[in-house]
């Protein structure tokens, strides 16, 4: 109040009371009107975080996340002991190599009178044919076939039927992300989890609760997975974060020449419609992601029909329909 006339002093006056550590503060929108009171220090300030915990994502435990969504939920126009092409409604994949239930769990066809379905029993895969068949027993006569294209196309067909339209469910179990849960019993519903990881599966986070986080992953690892993660306590809602360190390799292109003689084509009418094949030898290490494409005289490769068909180590194999009359010169361009 130093430096206030008395005038001032008498309107500006501090009440009586107060206790030690109390603050002087607006008592209503009143001007003048003050008292005493204590300063409230939020506890949701910064706390210390724990050390740091380690520990790996292991090749098994993994469960299904119930994240994931029917590939195709829909209706199905079935023939009798006849295929009708229902058109392309899944997308282009290797189905005829996923002939095992456990791809196909929860799959089924409605029946059209009251609520019982018919769960898939069956897959059988016809790998020269790129197809996967899913089947049922309706409990005597009646089956019913659903046929899956590698390009997407969905065939339906039953038997002992007048055909018809049913609602199924076409449920491909291995696009759903796997997911593993850590239990600790330090993670409460206000933890904060900074987890850190390098994986080139593309490790998520997925769900926090009470005593344990979870990721999820597209596919079970095939090797364990280190991580490591610190848990700090605060007075809101907690998140889970984590953080991927995986660096992409960018992929390197290489050129080579390659040139066919006739003598290098010999008999071989394994896979039609062709009549030869040519073994060459690169000096390139072809890699398992490698992807190796030719570039042949445009004649040429029309009037033989020669087309790069295996690869294997440093070895590419050419496919002819008709063995060339002459030298082939060709660029192989590797990449990865």
């Amino acid at each position: 109040m130093k430096g206030l006339t008395n005038a001032q002093k008498s309107i500006v006056e501090i009440p009586v009371g107060g206790t030690t550590g109390q603050v002087l503060k607006k008592a209503s929108e009143t001007d003048y009107d003050t008292e005493w009171g204590t300063v409230t220090i939020p506890n949701s300030l910064p706390q210390t975080a724990s050390a740091i915990k380690n520990g790996s994502l292991p090749t098994s435990g993994w469960q299904l996340s119930s994240s994931g969504e029917p590939t195709f939920f829909g209706m199905l126009t079935f023939g009798n002991n006849v295929d009708v092409d229902n058109g392309i409604l899944m997308p282009p994949d290797t189905y005829n190599n996923k002939n095992a239930l456990r791809y196909w769990q929860g799959s089924c066809i409605y029946n059209t009178v009251g609520s019982h379905t018919s769960s898939i029993l069956q897959c059988a895969s016809t790998i020269d044919r790129d197809r996967i068949i899913l089947s049922t027993n309706d409990g005597g006569t009646i089956h019913h076939y659903i046929t899956i294209l590698n390009d997407g196309h969905v065939l339906a067909c039953a038997e002992n039927t007048n055909g018809h339209t049913v609602e199924c469910k076409i449920n491909c179990t291995w696009r759903y992300p796997q997911a593993y849960t850590i239990n600790d019993a330090d993670i409460t519903a206000n933890s904060d989890i900074l987890m850190e990881l390098t994986d080139e599966g593309d490790v998520k986070a997925y769900s926090q609760a009470v005593g344990s986080v979870t990721v999820i992953r597209d596919e079970v690892p095939t090797t364990a997975i280190p991580y490591t993660y610190k848990v700090k306590q605060t007075s809101a809602a907690g998140q889970f974060t984590l953080i991927n360190h995986y660096t992409p390799t960018i992929p390197t292109t290489v050129t080579e020449a390659v040139s066919i003689a006739v003598a290098d084509w010999t008999a071989d009418s394994t896979i039609a419609p062709f009549t030869a094949k040519a073994v060459k030898t690169l000096t390139t290490t072809l890699g398992t992601d490698s992807i190796v494409s030719p570039s042949i005289d445009a004649v040429l490769q029309a009037t033989n029909g020669i087309v790069i068909g295996a690869l294997s180590g440093q070895e590419v194999t050419f496919y002819a329909i008709s063995v060339p009359t002459d030298a082939v010169s060709a660029s192989v361009i590797v990449e990865g």
